[in-house]
């Protein structure tokens, strides 16, 4: 790399440090300037909300002033006659007629408790806590106005005022108060619970997209309509009138004509920097380049004289710097290879004659010889060459001719031994290599197989989820990890009619395609019985007669079958041999079903199998497992056990089908820690939401 271009890219280098200096300070200049903005921002958007809730109670204030000052009522009120206040208030209600503003009205003690209110006996609890009002919602002498939250999460405009005797509170609907900011503040308007549940909105479109950022962390998200205008959201938190938070105001305002000019400017300073560093830097590369011509001529001419070739000659020096001084040096160098040169051929010119003798008998040796040996002699004529330079009294070469035929001989000999060995090591090494050839092919081909059956076995298992997301009285969710490259268990749920559903498990004596192919007939005929109106018992039986009637491998399945009617919650089971089930009920209790072990499908034809029924109740979840969950084992062979199944579905927070099953699955990888997996496991989960009766009774 030149010089020249050397200097170039270390001022590059600068450039770039001084430019990322500068990025850094303007970085941080501009994170300090938006988080002042956006502190003010919120400031502001915090008070026209403020001011928007005041403004939408004042009339409430007006009323509940008449419903105050009304004599009958607060001189009953003074008297502690609460009879009388609550019937006048009542009748002050009734006065009011249906279309008035407010939606609840509550006389409440000094002390807290309600007294009376509008809503009647269904309400024993009063909407606001006199005794925890905050100052910031004081709206005058003995008047509070704010946000409060009612039953359902939903907040209303809530006016309260001390009175002698106790406290008259107001509320009224939420109402316009959303449509209000947004007409003094702009964009869209939302309320938000702290769980990212949405109260109100004035635009419900760009909600979905608001949720899910929101559910990710971000406090103020960016977000793109489908018309491609870019909407920024900030929120603020608000709090009720005791000062406790009640949720988050978001206000989405249009930032596309922002984001734009922000691009411009952008573009524009970055453009006109590159333009300023690219001058500069060809303004230097001139300089230099100008500068280092003569250095470089310099360079040509001691690299031809490295080369040995001593025609080329510099310019006479005419500068007294560092490169007229190099200059000079190099003519003196110049000079003196001329000499070197010209002593040098008077004395190679003798022993030439044995030179050229040596190198005509090695060379018509080393054609009898291969590749590396013609290498190696190559490499020992040059050596002998050398010597033979050195060893000027031996003008007529006979010592470097004898040292080479001595080389020669040896290595003629030593080459004969190496290929015989080699010969030999090759022949063997071709047997070993037909042979794992032929083993390899083998195994591609077992494993092409395999492959292919697993795909199969796979492809028949129902993997859709959610399985039926037309119906809401249940949900159902299984999960197959098989330990070969083809398992021996299965799962399968499916619609007997509108109103069963048919859930199964089994696992198959042995591993890889026999067991699956067994076990794949036991599924085939336990859904064809079912599916024919048979009852799981039923459907078992018919399934032990024709898998034991032709069983020449002695092959045997357990397996479990599970008829839910989502009417009545009932459930009738059948089990040949398979784990016990579990049910964990609403309340996070969980039951074990024993009782009713048959015996496996296969061992013996012509067997009866028993019938449970179980009443499920909404909310109850049902868990069917193979033997591969409880016999899991970890490094230390500790197996992980049905108590071990018991602990970690009864920690469960949550109980929907797949995050029961996924939840087992992580524990179950916790426990074994990389540990090789023994057995399939295989899981299903089936969750009754609610009756199906008592729901079309209730519409």
């Amino acid at each position: 790399m030149l010089l020249r271009v050397r200097l170039v890219l270390v001022l590059l280098l600068v450039i770039a440090a001084i430019t990322g200096l500068v990025a850094t300070a303007a970085s941080i200049i501009a994170d300090g300037v938006g988080r002042d903005a956006n502190r003010t921002e919120r400031t502001a958007q915090l008070k026209v909300w403020e001011v928007t809730v005041r403004a939408e109670a004042a009339p409430l204030v007006q009323v509940l002033r008449g419903f105050a000052d009304d004599p009958v009522f607060s001189q009953a009120l003074a008297m502690g006659d609460r009879l009388a206040a609550a019937k006048r208030l009542d009748e002050q209600i009734e006065a009011a007629g249906p279309d008035h503003l407010f939606s609840r009205v509550d006389l409440i003690g000094s002390d807290g408790q309600l007294l009376w209110t509008s809503h009647g006996q269904a309400e024993d609890r009063a909407m606001v806590d006199v005794r925890r009002l905050a100052p910031s919602a004081r709206a005058g002498e003995g008047m509070w106005v704010g946000l409060q939250p009612q039953d359902g999460g939903q907040l209303t405009p809530t006016v309260v005022m001390s009175l002698d005797g106790g406290h008259l509170a107001m509320s009224r609907p939420l109402g316009p108060t959303l449509v209000a900011f947004t007409d003094t503040y702009g964009g869209s308007a939302y309320l938000m619970t702290a769980d990212n549940a949405l109260v109100a909105a004035t635009d419900e479109r760009p909600w979905s997209s608001l949720q899910g950022a929101y559910s990710t962390g971000d406090i103020d998200p960016v977000i793109e309509d489908p018309d491609g205008r870019v909407h920024k959201a900030r929120s603020v938190q608000i709090f009720d009138m005791s000062d406790t938070p009640a949720g988050f105001l978001i206000a989405l305002r249009d930032a596309t004509a922002e984001r734009e000019r922000r691009w411009l400017v952008t573009s524009i300073t970055v453009v006109g920097c590159t333009l300023v560093v690219l001058v500069v830097i060809g303004m230097v590369y001139g300089w230099l380049r100008h500068s280092l011509v003569p250095l470089e001529e310099l360079a040509v001419v001691v690299q031809a004289i490295a080369r040995g070739n001593l025609l080329l000659s510099p310019d006479q020096p005419r500068r007294n710097d560092e490169i007229g001084g190099i200059a000079r040096a190099v003519v003196v160098l110049r000079e003196g290879a001329i000499s070197l040169e010209r002593m040098r051929f008077r004395h190679s010119r003798a022993r030439r004659r044995s030179e050229a003798l040596i190198r005509e008998k090695m060379q018509e040796l080393a054609a009898t010889l291969d590749t590396q040996a013609r290498g190696e002699l190559a490499r020992d004529l040059a050596e002998i060459e050398a010597k033979s330079g050195a060893a000027d009294a031996d003008a007529d070469g006979t010592t470097p001719l004898a040292v080479a035929f001595d080389r020669m001989t040896a290595r003629v000999v030593a080459q004969y031994h190496e290929l015989s060995a080699l010969l030999a090591e090759r022949t063997r090494d071709l047997e070993r290599l037909k042979e794992a050839v032929r083993e390899r092919e083998e195994l591609v081909h077992l494993r092409q197989e395999l492959s292919i059956a697993r795909a199969l076995q796979l492809s028949t298992l129902p993997a859709s989820f959610p399985a039926f997301p037309g119906r809401t009285d249940f949900d159902v969710y299984a999960a197959m990890r098989p330990a070969e490259e083809v398992g021996g268990d299965f799962y399968d749920f499916f619609l007997i009619d509108e109103d069963r559903i048919a859930v199964a498990i089994g696992d198959a004596s042995g591993k890889g395609v026999a067991a699956a192919m067994f076990i794949a007939i036991a599924r085939s005929l336990i859904k064809a019985a079912c599916l024919q109106g048979s009852g799981p018992a039923e459907a078992m039986r018919f399934a032990n007669d024709v898998l034991a009637s032709d069983n020449p491998q002695m092959m045997f399945a357990t397996a479990l079958v599970a008829v839910l009617d989502t009417r009545t919650g009932q459930m009738k089971l059948a089990n040949a041999g398979h784990n016990a089930p579990f049910i964990r009920r609403r309340d996070g209790t969980l039951d074990a079903i024993e009782a009713f072990l048959g015996p496996a499908l296969g061992v013996s034809d012509q067997v009866g199998f028993d019938e449970l029924t179980i009443d499920l109740r909404e909310g109850d979840l049902l868990f069917l497992f193979t033997d591969g969950v409880t016999e899991a084992a970890d490094r230390q062979a500790q197996f992980f056990d049905t108590e071990g199944l018991e602990v970690a579905l009864a920690k469960l927070d949550a109980t929907e089908p797949r995050v029961v099953v996924e939840d087992v699955q992580a524990g179950l990888d916790a426990f074994t820690d990389g540990a090789a997996q023994a057995d399939d496991i295989t899981m299903l989960a089936l969750k009754l939401r609610g009756l199906k009766g008592l729901r079309a009774i209730a519409a």
